[in-house]
């Protein structure tokens, strides 16, 4: 039901299934945001989505925007979403190909809709060769 995530996946405990579940539509082959590592120490995470379906129309979703900030808070980085550093949002491909697939109905997460994030490309021109 949702892409290629297993059965059972982490996400924040203040998400319930209706959360997560409307975040899923907003993202490409329902791949939402779950937890993919969480260092024993710092607290430190890293979460994988797949991009989210913005379009040329620059699309929005409120439970996508949520998620993240719930993933956010979980990992302690804060209770206010302007406290502590940002969520940095690694997109592997290209800059420009983010923007291309816009045409497709795909796109990037735009910092201006998701509170306190910062959005890196790492410019990787076929992920999926890799």
């Amino acid at each position: 039901e949702y892409g290629s995530y297993p059965d059972r996946v982490v996400v924040p405990a203040a998400l319930c299934d209706d959360d997560v579940a409307a975040a899923a539509t907003h993202r490409s082959a329902r791949r939402f945001v779950v937890l993919a590592y969480r260092h024993a120490a710092s607290g430190g995470a890293m979460l994988r989505a797949s991009q989210p379906r913005t379009g040329l129309g620059g699309h929005r979703s409120r439970a996508d925007e949520l998620v993240l900030a719930a993933a956010r808070r979980a990992c302690g980085v804060a209770d206010r979403p302007d406290d502590g550093p940002p969520l940095l949002i690694v997109d592997a491909r290209p800059t420009t190909n983010a923007m291309a697939n816009m045409a497709l109905g795909g796109g990037y997460e735009s910092p201006l809709h998701y509170a306190h994030c910062a959005v890196h490309f790492l410019g990787i021109a076929n992920i999926h060769a890799v």
